[in-house]
């Protein structure tokens, strides 16, 4: 039990800066998109046309 607690807190202490990243970035572009009212920046993965 002790051994997956440790694994768990190490993956989370690994993974939360990444979120964290992620957040910033997609604010950011969110932020950059509404102040010149088009979508300039889109997600990965997202190739629809706008």
């Amino acid at each position: 039990m002790v051994g997956f607690l440790n694994a768990q807190r190490d993956y989370n202490h690994v993974g939360r800066p990444n979120r964290d990243t992620l957040i910033r970035h997609r604010r950011s572009m969110l932020r950059l998109n509404t102040a010149v009212g088009r979508r300039i920046l889109h997600r990965a993965g997202d190739h629809r046309a706008y």
